[in-house]
């Protein structure tokens, strides 16, 4: 199984749990390269196994979890994102400088507007991160 999300957040829900891993052929292998954070996308995927470190198993399933795969051919890496970013990194700037263009995608890209914080997850991020703050003081 190869879990490859473009992003993960602390909020992904799991693609695998640990009973479907248990479930799995012995020998199997997961591979996740998803690009995140997130620590439950894929339970049993807990070890980072940064550039070329080993495997390991777990209920006899082999893992491998490496978020920064994209670095080991970095210059086909830069390609691609470039590639697929340019038009939206090109849409999301006319919507900041250009007042009559209006683009969902880039309006759902923002994360400040006006010098404050509008998108979503950047806000729950930074109460995540105040509450945790208040709990340890």
């Amino acid at each position: 199984m190869i879990g490859a999300t473009l992003i993960s957040t602390y909020d992904t829900p799991a693609m695998l749990t640990d009973e479907l891993v248990k479930k799995m052929k012995e020998g199997s292998m997961i591979i996740d390269v998803t690009c995140g954070y997130g620590a439950g996308y894929i339970p049993t995927a807990h070890t980072f196994t940064w550039m070329g470190a080993a495997p390991y198993k777990v209920h006899g399933v082999w893992h491998y979890k490496d978020p920064v795969m994209p670095a080991h051919v970095h210059q086909t890496a830069s390609i691609g994102a470039t590639t697929n970013h340019t038009r939206y990194l090109i849409s999301l700037g006319k919507s900041i400088f250009l007042k009559d263009f209006q683009d969902s995608v880039s309006q759902k890209g923002k994360f400040v507007e006006n010098g404050e914080i509008i998108h979503p997850h950047v806000i729950s991020d930074f109460a995540l991160i105040e509450a945790l703050a208040k709990k340890s003081a």
